[in-house]
């Protein structure tokens, strides 16, 4: 049984049994992610303290970022153009005046 089982106070990690996956430097608080970095694969951490409470850091594993490969790239950047040309297009239809100059719309008869 892990200590995150038995000892923690949130069902969420009591429940994944403190497996936080892989992270980057920057995504968890920077108490707990400098010495998580600062660690070997397979040391144990002293108590760290930090604003959620106490932690013990185990690092399994370890990987370098890889970039992103050439065609994700192209990929996101299309997206990127087409959300950046759709907000242009939204933008000029908000800034029409209204009423239109032909007079506005007549009230619908029952």
């Amino acid at each position: 049984m892990t200590a995150a089982r038995k000892y923690s106070k949130d069902p969420t990690t009591k429940r994944a049994g403190g497996a936080l996956g892989y992270f980057t430097r920057g995504k968890m608080v920077h108490e707990f992610s400098d010495v998580a970095f600062d660690m070997k694969v397979g040391d144990i951490s002293q108590p760290v303290k930090s604003q959620y409470g106490w932690h013990l850091i185990l690092v399994e594993d370890k990987r370098e970022m890889t970039p992103f490969a050439p065609r994700l790239h192209r990929r996101i950047r299309r997206t990127w153009r087409r959300r950046r040309t759709c907000r242009r297009s939204t933008r000029r239809t908000r800034a029409r005046p209204w009423p239109p100059r032909w007079g506005a719309p007549r009230p619908l008869r029952r």
